[in-house]
């Protein structure tokens, strides 16, 4: 494994266990997480990584099996809306 893949998996870790630890809200914590590992030099593509698989796990692990079509459907819109208001498609 790259030093570089080390060090992301350590910063990964340090987020994970800030989280877990916070008495503050969750969804704010992950947003300020994402906007670090923006800052901080972290690849961003392994960093989109990382979020794809959190997206596709919620989604086969939350999401009532007869909401997936309708939730995939949802996010995959919103993706798309996102990515063309920021002119990147």
């Amino acid at each position: 494994m790259s030093a570089r893949l080390i060090t992301e998996r350590r910063h990964l870790i340090g987020l994970a266990k800030i989280i877990r630890r916070a008495n503050t809200d969750l969804l704010e914590l992950i947003a300020r997480g994402i906007r670090h590992m923006a800052r901080d030099g972290s690849d961003p593509l392994h960093s989109l990584g990382v979020l794809v698989e959190g997206a596709v796990h919620l989604l086969s692990t939350s999401v009532p099996a007869d909401r997936r079509h309708e939730a995939v459907s949802a996010v995959t819109t919103v993706l798309q809306d996102r990515l063309v208001a920021h002119d990147l498609v």
